[in-house]
């Protein structure tokens, strides 16, 4: 039974070893070919191919109009109801502030005299 385990071990591993051989030996084919077509390229020809690109793209820019960028504009007001919305902000959060202090306080207070008082203060959010 030892004498058929081994052998079947042994064809598993080699089958497994064809297959990693045969991996690399696709991996090495497609690089050499990889090799192949870059050496075929006429990489001076491609280099004056894009410089002609770049010299006809400036070219068509320079013939586009030239926008005004520098025009002032002027700032939207803002409106009536954006400005209430603000104010009603800064109130809640100076409203806030002061309930965190407060919390902060008696924490601090129920602390020092031993107490397990705990406050939670509003997180920030």
């Amino acid at each position: 039974m030892e004498d058929q385990f081994k052998d079947c071990t042994r064809n598993s591993d080699s089958d497994e070893l064809k297959r990693m051989d045969h991996g690399w030996d696709e991996l090495r084919s497609e690089f050499k070919l990889l090799r192949e077509e870059v050496s075929a390229m006429n990489l001076a020809q491609l280099s004056d191919d894009i410089k002609g690109l770049c010299e006809r793209f400036d070219d068509l820019s320079l013939r586009l109009p030239r926008i005004d960028t520098s025009r002032n504009v002027t700032p939207v007001e803002p409106s009536p109801e954006l400005d209430r919305i603000r104010r009603q902000i800064e109130e809640t959060e100076k409203e806030l502030q002061g309930v965190r202090k407060e919390a902060v306080e008696i924490n601090y207070s129920s602390k020092r005299h031993g107490r397990r008082t705990v406050i939670a203060t509003p997180s920030t959010t």
